[in-house]
């Protein structure tokens, strides 16, 4: 698949913006500095040795769980409610079936870890081929213009993962042809988080401009009426 033109136009505009960001550099240097997170899960061997502390110490790292206050907590959730844990992860990493498959497998049959966690474990163990699938990245992708995409869907199937990488990979291609030569999913993911941190900053704008245009006695019946 390519990128519509008019796709490409978006990108092309939020990217020459979001590049000259001091917390572009930044961030990413940080997050491609997480992929030492995922070493224990490169072989089987490393997945046979894997304790609670490796599992903790990946998990309170992890985006998704940034808002979690008790981490701890998660993190024995996902060790004491999987006693499979290793398998699937083996079963996942390092299977022989098509990995639509194999996603579907784990999605459905590991707890605690749904899609935003497991598509930045995916992203973190190969960036060259797995992104990220969270809400940020769905009202990001809708931004550009990518409504062909499930994107009112937050539990994905392994089917439909696979060809949202194939939008995510060409958005890499395209950061490329825009200058930055090495992106891959992880650069795609920050720029796309960056993408609808702007956008929640112009619908915040918006909302307190049409505020402002109220008169006071609308502003009275406004909440007046959420009271009631």
């Amino acid at each position: 698949m390519e990128l519509k033109e008019f796709q490409k136009e978006k990108i092309r505009g939020y990217f020459k913006r979001i590049s000259k960001l001091p917390e572009f550099k930044e961030e990413e240097k940080i997050r491609h500095q997480r992929t030492a997170l995922v070493d224990f899960l490169r072989t089987s061997e490393g997945i046979d040795r894997m304790t609670q502390l490796d599992l903790g110490k990946l998990v309170s790292n992890l985006w998704a769980y940034n808002a979690w206050a008790n981490k701890d907590y998660v993190v024995e959730g996902i060790w004491n409610e999987n006693p499979n844990l290793k398998e699937y992860l083996r079963m996942l990493l390092h299977g022989k079936e098509p990995f639509e498959k194999r996603f579907d497998k784990f999605i459905k049959t590991v707890k605690h870890l749904g899609p935003a966690s497991l598509t930045e474990i995916l992203c973190l163990y190969d960036p060259k081929r797995y992104g990220v699938w969270n809400d940020r990245s769905r009202k990001a992708l809708q931004i550009l213009g990518f409504d062909d995409l499930p994107l009112s869907k937050y539990y994905i199937s392994g089917k439909e993962y696979i060809r949202i990488n194939e939008t995510l990979k060409q958005i890499a291609k395209e950061l490329q042809t825009l200058g930055h030569e090495r992106a891959n999913l992880i650069t795609v993911d920050l720029f796309l988080w960056l993408v609808w941190k702007e956008g929640e900053r112009k619908e915040t704008e918006k909302e307190i401009k049409e505020l402002k245009d109220f008169d006071h006695n609308e502003i009275r019946d406004y909440i007046k009426n959420i009271g009631e």
